[in-house]
């Protein structure tokens, strides 16, 4: 789990609120046996629409697109079920 100053990897961002960019540190990074990344972000169901998490959700995609990798939110209701991220 990644956690701001605890590693390098993070995705900027530009706050839908304060129109500043910021740095969003998504939870996982995980890789499955053929080399390919996904990066996992776990939300509570109540954040799911909020707007900074909707900006994060978008430049995120965005940057897997471009890197070749594949960027999954989840509920954390769905996280509790033991949801199926592949």
């Amino acid at each position: 789990m990644f956690t701001k100053g605890q590693s390098d990897f993070y995705i900027n961002y530009i706050d839908p609120i304060s129109g500043s960019v910021r740095s969003y540190f998504p939870d996982f990074v995980t890789m499955d046996a053929n080399g390919n990344y996904c990066i996992i972000e776990v939300k509570g169901d109540n954040m799911m629409e909020d707007p900074i998490v909707q900006a994060q959700r978008q430049f995120a995609e965005q940057m897997a697109k471009a890197s070749n990798m594949k960027y999954v939110i989840i509920s954390g209701t769905d996280a509790m079920k033991g949801c199926n991220v592949g």
